[in-house]
């Protein structure tokens, strides 16, 4: 008896709701646009500072689409040092369903903050808006004796200011968890470390 009432209440829920999901499967269908990229990052990281501009660069995102079961089927990587041109480089459109682009060693330069964005397509073809700019910085490579560095630019009016070779010896103590040491620093807030 309790199978009976049981097969007879699952019926009876079955065709009590079979109509409800066909409207909401009707009221979504296929074919929206996909979602720009989101959680971009540069070797894995979310912040990429000092990345090896001689060595491939992996970009990595998440391929977001408001359709059910949908997938990535090609991506558009730019990048470049300008965040309103992204000119240094342009992956074309690539025909995959990774979220993942490898930027060859060496196609990049040494010392520079790069900005770069994605945009995807999914399997019916819709385009996706560009991601939000993520940026990183290239390592200075053997460049140190002509850098300067991302944050700071050599002042050659001001003998204070200008760089020149200097040796240090110091014996030191850590008596905490860390050190840090300044160098060619102008002021307490203008340094290098």
């Amino acid at each position: 008896m309790k199978r009976i009432l049981a097969l007879l209440l699952s019926a009876f829920l079955t065709a009590a709701c079979a109509p409800a999901l066909t409207v909401a499967a009707a009221a979504l269908p296929p074919g929206n646009a996909a979602l720009p990229p989101d959680n971009l990052k540069v070797n894995l990281l979310r912040e990429g500072y000092n990345v090896a501009y001689a060595e491939d660069i992996a970009l990595t995102w998440i391929f977001q689409d408001s359709d059910f079961d949908e997938v990535q089927t090609a991506y558009l990587v730019e990048l470049g040092t300008d965040p309103e041109t992204f000119d240094t480089y342009s992956s074309g459109w690539v025909s995959a369903a990774a979220a993942s682009h490898i930027v060859p060693g060496g196609t990049l330069g040494p010392n520079a903050l790069y900005c770069w964005r994605v945009k995807t397509r999914d399997r019916a073809g819709a385009e996706s808006a560009w991601s939000q700019p993520a940026t990183f910085v290239t390592d200075v490579g053997s460049q140190w004796a002509s850098t300067n560095g991302v944050w700071l630019t050599q002042d050659v009016s001001n003998p204070a200011l200008s760089w020149t070779d200097y040796t240090v010896e110091q014996d030191i103590t850590i008596t905490a968890v860390a050190l840090g040491v300044y160098f060619r620093a102008a002021d307490d807030t203008h340094a290098y470390m």
